[in-house]
């Protein structure tokens, strides 16, 4: 009686150290399986990272390129190299004025104290374009005059790179009319974050 209570203990020892060596061999394996998983993921995301660094240079290498080639596209975002904000200043024959202006592929939007700008412009081969302006403010007096509301420009013969611009503004209808515009970038339209 007393050897079999041994065996029976013994047999319990034996059984007890069974079931621990199942359950860390199933922790063993778990663990294999969780590293493999967890080194496919970390090879997906220095995958992930390393495609990261290549858009990245491939962008640097696009900057750089376009500097020297105006109008050509960034292909990812489909936007040129000088849209942005800029700040302008005009100066027709007897008065002086500013503004801000927002170039978007060829839209152009803004506007200063008492008028509003909006209109289309080229830039594949220089600056040209129409650009109307409406007061919006009742005090505001244009640099034609005080009886100018509303009225279109005619944007002929300017020159543009990534950081400014200069173009010539003739009134329509009134083409003897004119006003000198510069413009100075102050930001990438897609740098802002």
């Amino acid at each position: 009686m007393r050897l079999m209570g041994r065996k029976g203990l013994m047999g319990q020892i034996i059984v007890g150290f069974w079931k621990i060596f199942v359950f860390l061999r199933a922790f063993v394996v778990k663990m294999v399986f969780i590293r493999d998983i967890a080194g496919i993921i970390r090879r997906h995301i220095k995958n992930e990272r390393a495609n990261r660094k290549t858009i990245r240079f491939k962008k640097k290498i696009i900057a750089c390129t376009v500097k020297t080639c105006i109008g050509i596209r960034n292909k990812k975002r489909g936007t040129k190299m000088f849209d942005g904000l800029w700040t302008i200043e005009f100066r027709a024959e007897f008065d002086y004025g500013s503004g801000v202006l927002v170039i978007n592929g060829n839209q152009a939007l803004g506007g200063d104290f008492g008028f509003y700008y909006f209109g289309e412009i080229d830039t594949s081969s220089g600056l040209t374009g129409e650009i109307d302006v409406v007061r919006f403010s009742k005090n505001a007096v244009s640099v034609f005059g005080k009886d100018v509301d509303n009225f279109r420009l005619l944007l002929k013969n300017g020159t543009i790179n990534e950081k400014e611009f200069q173009v010539t503004a003739n009134l329509q209808g009134h083409e003897e009319i004119s006003m000198q515009i510069t413009g100075k970038k102050k930001v990438d339209l897609y740098e802002t974050k």
